[in-house]
């Protein structure tokens, strides 16, 4: 049988933190990836369409990325089997731990 895709098949690349960890939100179809920056910077986050997409109609729909609860801007790659979000992040003078979340858009 063919094993079923989990977090573990989601690669990332940050630049200014990291990662601490990645898990999934089930009810609310997204992931949450946690990570402590020192910096700023961004992640760049490689999701398998098998593991977490948001299409209507086989048309991509775009993710709904928050940043600590606020809406973020992103930058996305897409191909047949992955979709690959750069999603920045900044410095906090009082915080260290940022949480990214990243959902369906409904």
């Amino acid at each position: 049988t063919t094993p079923q895709p989990t977090l573990a098949d989601i690669t990332y690349d940050i630049s200014g933190g990291t990662v601490d960890t990645i898990s999934n939100d089930p009810e609310a179809l997204s992931i949450i990836v946690e990570l402590t920056d020192a910096d700023g910077g961004e992640i760049v986050l490689a999701l398998p369409r098998n593991v977490i997409d948001s299409t209507i109609d086989g048309v991509d729909e775009i993710f709904f990325v928050l940043v600590d609860g606020y809406e973020a801007q992103y930058t996305e790659v897409s191909t047949d089997t992955h979709r690959t979000l750069t999603i920045p992040f900044s410095a906090e003078s009082e915080r260290y731990k940022e949480k990214v979340t990243v959902g369906n858009c409904r």
